[in-house]
């Protein structure tokens, strides 16, 4: 549990590229830090190793935030995914909607469901077969 560390953005982007090579770590708190210069690619792969992963109040960028939902949707270990209080003022729904199918409890606060026109467009670019 780190969440709160105030980790710098040089601290948050090591951890991040060093858990992309280990597969040890299940359970990852990293909330209440801001992680909105982590590579979107790195940041939705580490997540979705891991078991657990809680990145509520983490400035998690809405190109980041897709990129960790399409990776659940196609291939993900996660159980538990807690992405409350990011500021993203809409998000797509077809993601979330997967996503929830996916993971046991995935819980957010967001209050807007919007249709996003480019959902199509990811889940085709990323393989995704509904």
């Amino acid at each position: 549990n780190i969440s709160g560390c105030r980790l710098t953005q040089d601290q948050v982007s090591k951890l991040f590229e060093m858990m992309t090579e280990n597969d040890t770590i299940s359970n990852l708190d990293i909330s209440q830090n801001d992680l909105s210069e982590v590579s979107s690619d790195v940041l939705a792969t580490v997540i979705n190793k891991l078991e657990y992963a809680n990145i509520s109040q983490a400035k998690i960028t809405r190109n980041q935030m897709k990129n960790i939902l399409i990776k659940c949707t196609i291939k993900t270990s996660l159980q538990n995914l807690n992405i409350k209080s990011n500021d993203i003022e809409s998000y797509p729904y077809k993601l979330s909607r997967r996503t929830s199918k996916k993971v046991k409890q995935f819980t957010t606060n967001w209050k807007t469901l919007v249709m996003d026109v480019d959902d199509d467009e990811y889940f085709h670019n990323s393989g995704f077969q509904d």
